[in-house]
Order: C-alpha cells, then structure tokens, then sequence
C-alpha cells in the first residue's frame, strides 16, 4: 500500500437504511465454500485515508419555483450548512447564481442558488478548507390546466408527454409516452397538432386540471389499437384514467380488453375486476373510436359514451354507480400497465370540460323510470325486474370478459337465470327503446 493513498473516487455503490447509533467493528464473514477470498491491509478511518475532517457540513436543500407557466420558469435553491468560518472555501454552482450567507465568514445559514431553469439540475461544489459537491434536483414549475382543458398534442415528433408543461409523470419508467406524428380521424372533429403512442410498461403521465366537485365532467379522446401481439386474451387493464384533486388514489378508469383478434372497452371505480362493466361493443385493431369518460357528481353516476355523434346525441355503453360517491375529479391520466395487458395505443385530440359536444340520448344510464332488479345478490334462480311503465323488457346478460352468457324477454316481470353460475355479472334490460345496465352477484 502506498505512503500517499489516491483521492477519493466516486462510490461505486451506496445504500441507505434506518442507522445505526454506533459502529464498533468491521467483520469478516464466512458465507459458503464457494467464496474464497483473500483479505489484507484493513484499515479504519472516519475520512477518507485520514484526511482532515470537514467542518462544513451541508443539510438537505429545497427549492421553490419562481413561477408556475406554461413556459419554462426558474426556481431557486435553498441549501442550509453548519460549521463554517473554519476555512476559506470557493463555492460554484453549474447553473444559476450563487448568493445568501457564506461559509468562509459565517457559523451556519444559508446558500442559496437564484436563476436556475426548470428542468435543469444544479451541481454545487465547494472546495478549500474541503471539497464538497452537491446534486440539487430541479423542480417542475407546471401549473394546474384551466378548464375546459384541449390538448391536441402539438409537440414534435419523438418528444416525451412529460416534458410538455401540462404534463407530468406519475410514475417514472425507461418508457415514456411519445408524440408521434399524424392524426386519428373522426367525423366531426378537426384535429390538429400531432397524436401520442405507447405500449407495454412504462411511466403514467398525468394532466392536472382545476378541481371539480359538482355538476358533470367529461374527458374525451380518439384511440385506435394498433398492435395486439403478446396481449393476453385472459386479462385486462385500466389505460386511462380520472383521479382525486391530491392524486392520492383512482376513482374513474376506462379499462381495455382482448380476445386476440378483437377489443373491447369498460369502466369501474375501484382497482376491483369484479366492479368493471364492459361495453357490447367490439372493435377491431387500427379503427378509431371517440371515447367519452363522464361522472355525474349529482346523480353518482359513471358513463362510458363510445362514438357519439358531434352535434347530435350518445348512448351510454357502459354505467356504473360508485358504492362511494365521488368527492373530486382534478387529473387525468394516461398509464402503461404491462407488456401483456397494455396493447400498443394512439391517443389524439384530448378535451376535458364540464360540457360536451353531444347529447346524451334518452336511452342512456338511468332512462328506465323507476327500474329495480332484485334480489343481489342472486342466491336462486329468478331475478325480478320491475319499472313504473310496466311495458315489456328484454334482458341480455354479459360475464366479465363481456360474452353473452343470457338473452331473454321478462315474463310477469322475472326472468329465469339458474344456469348461471356463482360470479358478477352485468345485465342491460331494455324497455320501450330505453337501455339500462346493472351489475348482478350470482351466489
């Protein structure tokens, strides 16, 4: 070993845990005959080669954005020290300005880093009495998107979603959701700018937007699958979805799923797969549907509008009424679950409003006046159905992979249903042109 040891490198790994209150011995360990090393020369310091300690230690910083635009802003970097005026140290920083209390005259306080742009980080190093370095992770400074929200994706071909100033990552992935040049077509809508894509796993983008509590929302956007190949014809996934004002969990997602050859699209509250109601609708790989996300904060109620007419009217494809009512809707987000369950997608011409460009049709959710369905759960084998026009009822009944399992008319307002199985069902009972559809537990 030499008289003189070199200087300290960079760690090659570090890791970190609850501490320990002291440290009184290193060990060698034993483990298994296949490790067979050679160990010599150790030695202990608390510096590195028992170099002088330093002094000047610097605390965890923060940083506070200069403004919240829709252009890139500054921030500024606060880093609190102790155990200065011991030595004289230069301080420099990688970007921005340096300025607050200083090291080489002061006891403890403050440096602090104005003029630094958002989204670039700040290296600061001291050096003299001794070298110090620090890594300050740039904020973002993005605002909360105005209602109504029309994001047409006119970002270059290749960028990330999360880079825009109106979105930012939920969580972080290698993959990320990139624009994509072109459009999906639509009768009825113009579209501008260019469309985003993504497959497989990959990081979830969120799109704030002001805090809505009451009246009605809708978030609507054109899709077409692309690819289905590795998708699993078993399972299904949530792609995009509404969340609470604090992001702190999902209320409203649009799931997808596939039989290999064909998708199909349904809702749910919960992360439950027995709460999704799916849609009749299938669709096939490369067709663009125009997709509509609507919650009711007055009525409790949760509608998947698929290919409304602009100008004219919807139809509900699929309804579900929270057990929990919704409180707040205030993010919309766009996720990548996995490889087999998350099939490649384009999304263009997203909006997000208290109002839509469509009529909701008579024969939504809830147009059947008065209708009950009981008992559910279902532990015989008659279900009742009842409405205050009492006219003649249909009844088709869908699983969880949305096949047919059950049409019937209603006889004397009962329809039989013992072949069916223990499980959750979704029932669409149709009564003078008029469409409804209930969840129903079979025990």
């Amino acid at each position: 070993i030499p008289a003189t040891e070199i200087a300290a490198g960079t760690p090659e790994h570090t890791t970190s845990g609850s501490g320990q209150a002291t440290i009184g011995g290193v060990y060698l360990r034993q483990y298994n005959a296949t490790q067979n090393m050679t160990v010599d020369g150790v030695r202990v310091y608390s510096t590195w080669f028992g170099a002088t300690p330093c002094d000047l230690t610097l605390a965890a910083e923060t940083t506070t954005c200069d403004a919240t635009t829709f252009s890139l802003d500054g921030y500024t970097a606060t880093i609190p020290f102790t155990g200065g005026n011991t030595a004289a140290y230069t301080l420099n920083a990688s970007s921005g300005t340096i300025s607050g209390d200083d090291p080489s005259t002061t006891a403890s306080g403050n440096i602090i880093v104005t003029g630094a742009s958002e989204g670039t980080n700040i290296t600061l190093t001291i050096t003299g009495g001794c070298t110090l370095s620090r890594t300050i992770t740039a904020p973002e400074c993005k605002p909360v998107n105005t209602l109504p929200v029309s994001e047409p994706f006119n970002y270059t071909a290749g960028t990330t979603l999360n880079t825009s100033q109106m979105w930012t990552n939920t969580s972080t992935a290698a993959d990320e959701i990139t624009a994509v040049s072109g459009n999906l077509s639509y009768t009825g809508i113009t579209p501008t700018g260019n469309s985003v894509s993504f497959a497989g796993t990959g990081s979830d983008t969120r799109l704030p937007f002001t805090d809505t509590t009451s009246g009605e929302l809708y978030a609507s956007f054109l899709v077409s699958v692309t690819d289905l190949t590795g998708i699993s014809t078993t399972g299904s996934t949530y792609f995009a979805v509404l969340s609470n004002a604090a992001n702190s969990f999902t209320v409203a997602r649009i799931h997808i799923k596939t039989d290999g050859t064909l998708y199909q699209f349904g809702i749910s509250p919960t992360t439950s797969t027995a709460d999704i109601v799916w849609s009749a609708n299938t669709y096939a790989v490369g067709s663009t549907q125009y997709l509509v996300l609507k919650y009711d904060f007055t009525t409790n109620e949760l509608v998947l509008v698929e290919n409304p007419t602009i100008g004219g009217t919807g139809t509900a494809a699929a309804t579900v009424t929270p057990t929990t009512a919704l409180t707040s809707l205030a993010n919309f987000i766009l996720r990548q679950d996995s490889a087999t369950t998350t099939p490649a997608m384009t999304i263009d011409e997203l909006t997000i409003d208290t109002t839509t460009n469509f009529t909701l049709s008579s024969s939504s959710f809830n147009a059947i006046d008065g209708l009950t369905m009981y008992p559910n759960p279902l532990t015989g084998g008659t279900l009742n159905l009842t409405s205050t026009a009492n006219a003649a009822m249909t009844v088709q009944i869908f699983d969880l992979l949305g096949k047919e399992v059950l049409k019937s008319n209603v006889v004397n307002n009962t329809v039989n249903v013992a072949k069916l199985t223990a499980g959750v069902y979704v029932v669409k009972i149709t009564e003078e042109g008029k469409t409804a559809t209930r969840k129903l537990v079979v025990k």
